[in-house]
């Protein structure tokens, strides 16, 4: 280690949060640098793909540092651009890409993209799915087709069209204990990874409903139920429950609560062209916040805007850490004195990768990374032996939890195991003031059901799929908000695979015109203020203290007038 280095270890946890943090911040790309004009003819760096691509290419290892990626999916980026060129051109691009002009005049509708794969093998510093694409396939031009939903790739080859999938991770690796064949047959149908929670369904749900769902898990749709009272509904869940508990114990359900069921847009035509391998289903669109409104795509317009973005994440991201702590445990196995304690004592350091899993959350996907210290004094004499078990994908969790819950946009998608919890939230809408958020009732009618309001049911393997359950790590912390909400959170999802919970999805519980609850949480229960809350305390003092107005401010409800 440096110099610099040694001195930063001996600080207490807080202290060197900040300075690494400052550190951060100090080392971001001024997008000024880049904006400036190198000659007279230059078009402005917002408009230029090379000068935007340089750009972004120089932020890459800033972002990394972050350590947001998905631990099981960790190929999807999550912050940077899957392309340089500016949104606005995107559409105009589809008809450069040797797709009929019928076919390609479809592309932005149904919500496809360009990819990059060059720029975006060169985010990361080892092979990587890009990386292979470009050197094995050759796919080295700075566009190809791009379903940032699905994690699909689109290219032609001769007079075939071809696709790969980003998204099968966690999706192969859940066959590893199945055999070969099974990996086999799952390697040959990669679009089956999309509709999990349907064959769950088939088998779980389908025996209780019978001819009523039946035509949609066939279809290999999500099937959907409809409900009139919250007696019904509460009786329902109950059975549910009790029924995956008989039938497939290690399956856990958890709940999500929508005003109404946004959908995926209709890709039925570019399926029937042989454009996308799948879109005869309609999906529900559940992309995370990270990839809505305000965020990766709204960021991305100019350089200034998106240095703005990732700087603020940055900050949302520090303020969490200083939350939880440091991102490792540490075991002694020598004398009971302070690791480089000793006058003149020096460090040897040994890095090994044991994939064990942290012992209070083992459902996290973790490298399982260990630095072990060997400790000596000016003699060489032995002084102290201790070692640092870095957990990786639990930190990520677990300031994950803290933006999504606080604030922040996230890839991740917020789930509940409380079935009330989630009818509450699809029974109310929240508006964001300056006074902080105000929360009204829902009201709906008509006959579209995707307009009602829904819980959705999904299902979940601990271990097997990329989820946890905040109680695992959030006991004996202030966060009061989430566990008042007994919250989860469902990864996977990144930039180039947004709507990747969607494959988890099992059951739809649509709320008919007229169903009201009387009874069950209200909204000063599920989000206490700042008095009882500390870590919503912490972040608006935070906030208040930053000097400058926040791209996410903290989520607070208004206070009654």
């Amino acid at each position: 280690m440096s110099g610099v280095d040694d001195a930063m270890a001996s600080l207490p946890s807080d202290l060197l949060e900040l300075l690494t943090h400052s550190r951060w911040r100090a080392a971001l790309p001024p997008a000024t640098s880049y904006a400036v004009a190198r000659t007279p003819l230059d078009a402005p760096a917002d408009h230029d793909p090379a000068r935007r691509a340089e750009y972004f290419r120089a932020m890459a290892p800033r972002v990394n540092e972050l350590g947001i990626h998905s631990p099981d999916e960790p190929d999807l980026l999550t912050l940077l651009p899957p392309h340089a060129d500016p949104p606005e051109r995107v559409p105009a691009l589809f008809a450069s890409l040797g797709y009929p002009s019928e076919v390609a005049a479809r592309f932005a509708s149904a919500g496809l993209s360009v990819i990059s794969l060059p720029l975006v093998a060169g985010y990361f510093a080892g092979e990587t799915q890009y990386s292979l694409l470009v050197s094995r396939r050759g796919l080295a031009s700075e566009r190809y087709l791009l379903d940032p939903n699905y994690g699909v790739v689109i290219w032609r080859e001769g007079g075939d069209i071809r696709h790969h999938c980003f998204a099968l991770g966690a999706w192969l690796r859940e066959t590893e204990g199945l055999g070969a064949a099974h990996m086999e047959a799952r390697a040959h149908e990669p679009m089956r990874s999309l509709v999990q929670g349907v064959e769950f369904g088939r088998l779980l749900f389908q025996p209780v409903f019978g001819a009523q769902v039946k035509p949609a898990y066939d279809a290999l749709e999500v099937a959907e139920v409809v409900v009139e009272r919250p007696s019904t509904f509460a009786m329902l869940v109950d059975g549910l429950r009790r029924l995956t508990g008989q039938v497939a114990p290690k399956v856990q359900l958890w709940f999500r609560g929508q005003p109404q069921d946004y959908q995926m847009p209709d890709r039925g035509e570019l399926a029937r062209a042989g454009v996308l391998p799948y879109g005869d289903v309609r999906q529900s669109s559940l992309v995370p916040a990270l990839y809505r409104g305000r965020g990766v795509d709204g960021s991305v317009g100019t350089l200034a805007d998106y240095e703005r973005f990732v700087r603020h994440v940055g900050d949302w991201l520090f303020r969490a850490s200083t939350v939880f702590g440091p991102a490792h445990t540490t075991r002694r196995a020598g004398p009971a004195a302070a690791p480089g304690s000793a006058p003149g004592a020096t460090a040897t350091v040994t890095l090994s990768v044991t994939g064990r899993r942290p012992a209070v959350a083992p459902t996290v996907p973790d490298p399982g990374w260990e630095s072990q210290w060997d400790v000596r004094d000016a003699e060489g004499r032995p002084v102290d032996r201790f070692t640092k078990a870095w957990h990786v994908g639990l930190s990520s969790y677990q300031r994950g939890l803290v933006l999504q819950h606080y604030g922040c946009p996230t890839a991740w998608l917020d789930i509940t195991r409380d079935p009330m919890t989630a009818l509450w939230f699809a029974l109310h809408e929240m508006t964001e003031t300056p006074e902080g958020h105000v929360v009204k009732p829902c009201t709906w009618e008509g006959s579209d059901r995707a307009r009602w309001p829904t819980v959705m049911i999904f299902t979940l393997v601990p271990g097997a799929h990329t989820f946890l359950d905040t109680g695992t790590i959030l006991q004996g912390t202030p966060a009061l908000r989430p566990q008042r909400q007994q919250c989860g959170l469902l990864g996977g999802a990144g930039n180039v695979a947004r709507n990747y919970g969607a494959r988890y999805l099992a059951l739809k519980i649509r709320l008919a015109p007229g169903f009201a609850m009387n009874d069950g949480p209200t909204a000063e229960k599920l989000f206490p203020g700042p008095e009882e809350d500390g870590v919503l305390a912490r972040l608006l003092d935070a906030e208040a203290a930053a000097g400058e107005e926040s791209l996410f401010p903290v989520v607070r409800l208004r206070a009654p007038r």
